[in-house]
């Protein structure tokens, strides 16, 4: 008997009344349940519940984003999803239009002052308290970040854009899983999708001409890019 199947099966059972026909397991983390719903185990030290909620909330009417049921007190969390869509390990200019689309109606959602902030800054120096990384690091990845960030407004990031996180239909794209999801530079997103698809130097200027349309400058790309080679690889790091 699959004992942690066995579990995730009982938790959806006090989440809904509604009879299993299927369960496929996507990861140590996620399960589907009659292609309808999803559970995802989260982690209570590193994700706020009540955050959680909020950003849901705030993406309640919108088709861009699963839907969330509730949270267990375990910290699962059940999400309804909206329609099964497409993983995909490389893309083509249709897909990268999409994302640059999506990604550009999640930044200019209005902002509050109470949401959550995805703050960097502490990650990055609670890697050097911890001593996984050395002092010439911190100031090396700081300093570039600390001056875009200086510059930029915040906006509302996901920031967590893995393959399993976006999620493809034939004209339309689905952003999952936004747990991570709060205040941010909109540069983050944007190396995010640059270093998941591994994108080359063609695919990224496409990328970004589609985000920022007729104001990518060689400037924004250059700060796209030093979140990328600069900050990335140190989150990683933190969730590896």
């Amino acid at each position: 008997m699959d004992l942690a199947k066995e579990k995730i099966r009982d938790i959806f059972n006090q989440f809904v009344n509604v009879k299993i026909t299927s369960i496929e397991r996507l990861d140590e983390f996620t399960y589907i349940f009659n292609n309808t719903y999803k559970i995802i185990k989260i982690n209570p030290l590193t994700n706020n519940f009540d955050d959680i909620k909020i950003m849901y909330t705030l993406t309640n009417n919108d088709k861009m984003f699963d839907k969330l049921v509730d949270i267990h007190k375990d910290g699962y969390a059940l999400l309804k999803i909206i329609h099964r869509k497409e993983i995909k390990d490389e893309l083509n200019e249709r897909d990268l239009t999409l994302i640059a689309k999506g990604l550009k109606k999640l930044h200019t959602k209005e902002c509050y002052d109470f949401l959550p902030s995805f703050d960097i800054d502490n990650i990055i120096t609670n890697l050097f308290i911890n001593k996984l990384i050395n002092k010439r690091t911190l100031s090396k990845c700081l300093k570039p970040f600390n001056n875009i960030k200086e510059k930029e407004k915040l906006v509302i990031s996901h920031n967590n854009l893995i393959k399993q996180n976006i999620l493809f239909g034939y004209d339309d794209i689905v952003f999952t899983s936004l747990f991570d999801m709060g205040l941010n530079i909109i540069q983050y997103d944007l190396a995010s999708v640059i270093d998941t698809y591994n994108l080359n130097n063609d695919q990224i200027d496409f990328f970004l001409k589609q985000y920022f349309g007729k104001k990518y400058t060689l400037l924004k790309k250059k700060k796209v890019l030093t979140i990328k080679d600069n900050i990335l690889p140190l989150i990683k790091n933190k969730t590896n």
